[in-house]
């Protein structure tokens, strides 16, 4: 047994019922029905944030129940992997690694099937995000005008290496191939907001007010 982690033995719960009465752990799931799951152990979580409303979410623990919910309910309603990835993605913040199994079982899917639409589609994400999430591109246009000197830059600045959130898990640098902005590169975005334009200064001016509030 390892201290401070909650231990379940033989927990049989309905899903949709007992589902968030155990939302901030991460289980390991012994067995299961579509409609109920037998629980075995937690197991060390990783948090993550997203975006609500123009504000940055801290994240319940990573929680496979509800994964297990998410896909028996999108594969009842006849929805894609596709479909169930961005679902849970969307309530989770990211996909998990042990999600995968999970979403393997219930859609009658090899993890390698899974794993490989994850791994294709940039959009999925299979660590936690940053609050903010400052992303750059590094297409050939924009390299050619100076992005790969502003890449450096950023790393720099907020002390994190591309793909990389800083420790507090508030900001985030990423790397992009095209923002559909190329005559205005080196273009960049933060969120949702597109930058163009963008050199050391004027990245300044918005990286400023982000380290002053922690992201």
């Amino acid at each position: 047994m390892v201290p401070g982690i909650t231990y379940f033995t033989s927990t049989h719960l309905p899903l949709r019922d007992k589902a968030h009465e155990i939302s901030n752990r991460t289980i390991r799931i012994l067995t299961t029905t579509k409609t109920s799951v037998t629980l075995v152990a937690a197991k060390s979580p990783r948090r993550g944030y997203r975006m609500s409303n123009g504000a940055a979410e801290e994240l319940p623990m990573y929680d496979l129940v509800r994964v297990r919910a998410l896909a028996v309910e999108g594969s009842l309603q006849g929805g894609s992997l596709l479909e169930v990835l961005h679902t849970v993605q969307n309530n989770l913040g990211y996909l998990d690694e042990n999600a995968i199994p999970t979403i393997a079982d219930v859609l009658n899917l090899s993890k390698a099937e899974v794993q490989g639409v994850i791994s294709f589609y940039r959009d999925f994400h299979e660590n936690p995000r940053a609050a903010t999430v400052v992303k750059l591109c590094r297409a050939e246009a924009c390299q050619a005008v100076g992005a790969e000197r502003l890449v450096a830059y950023a790393s720099k600045r907020l002390g994190v290496a591309v793909g990389e959130s800083s420790v507090d898990g508030q900001i985030g640098l990423e790397q992009v191939f095209c923002l559909g902005n190329c005559a205005l590169g080196p273009s960049g975005m933060i969120d949702d907001r597109l930058i163009g334009l963008l050199d050391e200064a004027k990245l300044d001016s918005h990286l400023d007010p982000l380290l002053r509030s922690g992201g």
